[in-house]
């Protein structure tokens, strides 16, 4: 999924605002250096690969360009347009004049079936939404923990946390493992794996890892998630209810049948471990 990012320039920052928030991908027409032929690059992005057009009006707007743009993308693509009129923190206030026109459009290109919000914040929650329905995949979820879903913390994170489900504190002592319970039930679909791997943070701060790194958990395996944690460090670590202790990450796996045979391709590889060297 792809969005096209028209809207106010002129020095406008609200391109830099949503951009870090995005799950999609975007094209931003805005250039330091425009030429003729940013004009057809434009167009291309526009017309052929961007799934939604995009058009944020804030007080900068200089002219009735984008506002005329809006209003021609919406009778042409309808529901793939968003209209969005907002007020960034540095601007002033809308004219009184710019305001009924600006409320006119909204009426107007809601009627030809654009998506007409009234906030960035509302803007990168649609965007964000119609992503996940379109390219995430659907996993059965049963979550007896006493916190929230695993969910990704930034838009383009692999990895979702998961918690311990304990009701009170665990203390790993060092080279110590323990299996911490998560409360986390999933069911996958065919064809998938779920991967247990370690926090970084953790690792690297206080010598704690997932021992079996990375956990593989089948398709076919619906009991409770648990997360087995072992102690590196040469100090006791303490888990507390609800701490972060590992990442959950999806993927697609590969089903393969074994053809035997009696020789194998030869191929320029002549070593094992550590036959490249290390510089």
């Amino acid at each position: 999924m792809k969005v096209f990012l028209g809207g106010t320039c002129n020095e406008s920052k609200w391109r830099e605002k949503i951009i870090p928030l995005l799950m999609c991908d975007y094209f931003n027409p805005v250039v330091e250096d425009w030429t003729p032929e940013c004009q057809q690059i434009e167009e291309d992005e526009k017309n052929l690969y961007c799934d939604y057009h995009l058009y944020v009006i804030t007080p900068k707007m200089k002219g009735v360009f984008s506002i005329a743009e809006v209003v021609n993308d919406s009778a042409k693509i309808g529901d793939k347009c968003i209209f969005c009129v907002t007020k960034e923190e540095d601007d002033n206030d809308f004219q009184k004049h710019e305001l009924k026109s600006l409320d006119a459009t909204s009426k107007l290109v809601a009627k030809n079936g654009a998506t007409v919000l009234t906030s960035l914040e509302d803007v990168v929650s649609f965007l964000n939404n119609r992503y996940v329905e379109t390219n995430c995949l659907g996993v059965k979820i049963i979550n007896k923990s006493n916190y929230p879903l695993p969910e990704y913390k930034t838009p383009l994170s692999a990895g979702m946390d998961l918690r311990a489900n304990i009701d009170t504190q665990v203390v790993l002592h060092p080279m110590e493992r323990r299996l911490i319970p998560t409360g986390v039930f999933i069911q996958l679909p065919k064809g998938y794996e779920t991967q247990v791997r370690p926090r970084s943070g953790l690792a690297l701060k206080n010598g704690i890892t997932v021992l079996n790194a990375p956990g593989t958990i089948d398709a076919d395996y619906t009991n409770e998630i648990g997360v087995i944690l072992v102690n590196f460090s040469n100090e006791d670590f303490t888990i507390n209810p609800g701490d972060r202790i590992a990442q959950l990450v999806v993927a697609k796996h590969e089903c393969v049948v074994w053809n035997e045979v009696d020789k194998l391709e030869e191929t320029e590889r002549k070593g094992g471990f550590g036959h490249t060297g290390v510089k």
